[in-house]
């Protein structure tokens, strides 16, 4: 699909919500689902996914029945739109291949619909007790935005996301990204703690509110999250007793 061909009506928000390595403690998915749910987005656009990913490291989903397959869906990337029309949401896979090229179809998109302000959306494990939100700016000029969070220092490998800020710069869009950092504890019980890490998704959730000045309402996830870090106590007494020991090895790492 040839993006700028479309008629679309201006938005000035851009959030970019990637699965992969950004999708630490299942926070990325969770977010697109609760910000879809709270801000009542409906699709407007979407792309497919072929040329971008690779289909051996990310598979289309199917569905079979007694032998007989009923559906198979390709892997798509959607933008959605808020019920106000005032923020936009990108989904989908992160790219396998071809990263500058879906760049500058995102950016040249988010121009058209006067994008002022993107940000995305990443979680990561990492050797900490608690969770908490990190950013990563283009340049020293935005950290304004971002005074009540914590910088990132890193040196290593790059996800699509770094590449994307520093390339939105040339779009005059300013573009942040949010990580929130998955305590290795958190990460390595999520199976026992039901998949998702809901404190980890809160926190996140919370900081791009403030950060984009949504109007969302968060007390579900207050709720889920509170429940969550009940749950992880049991747990982490467990720890304690040493009766779950062996399910820890050495901190584990994400990319950027």
């Amino acid at each position: 699909m040839n993006l700028d061909s479309q008629e679309v009506s201006p938005t000035n928000k851009l959030i970019v919500a990637l699965t992969g390595y950004a999708d630490g403690g299942g926070v990325v998915t969770y977010s697109v689902s609760y910000l879809s749910k709270w801000l009542c987005m409906k699709t407007m656009r979407t792309l497919s996914a072929e040329g971008f990913v690779d289909y051996a490291l990310n598979r289309p989903k199917t569905v079979i029945a007694e032998g007989v397959v009923k559906k198979i869906s390709p892997l798509l990337y959607s933008f959605k739109t808020s019920n106000k029309g005032d923020t936009l949401l990108l989904t989908g896979p992160e790219p396998n291949v071809k990263w500058r090229t879906f760049i500058k179809m995102t950016l040249k998109f988010a121009k058209k619909l006067s994008c002022k302000l993107l940000c995305t959306l990443g979680g990561f494990i990492d050797n900490v007790s608690e969770p908490k939100v990190s950013y990563v700016v283009a340049d020293e000029s935005l950290k304004d935005l971002v005074q009540d969070l914590n910088p990132i220092t890193y040196e290593g490998p790059s996800s699509i996301y770094t590449l994307l800020l520093r390339r939105a710069k040339r779009y005059g869009i300013n573009a942040v990204s949010l990580w929130v950092h998955i305590p290795y504890v958190v990460h390595t019980l999520l199976p026992q703690l039901g998949g998702v890490d809901y404190w980890s998704g809160y926190l996140l959730l919370r900081a791009l509110g403030s950060l984009m000045k949504l109007d969302l309402d968060l007390g579900e996830a207050d709720e889920l999250h509170k429940k969550f870090k009940k749950k992880l106590e049991v747990y982490r007494y467990a720890l304690s007793q040493g009766s779950l020991s062996d399910l820890l090895s050495g901190p584990s790492k994400y990319i950027f």
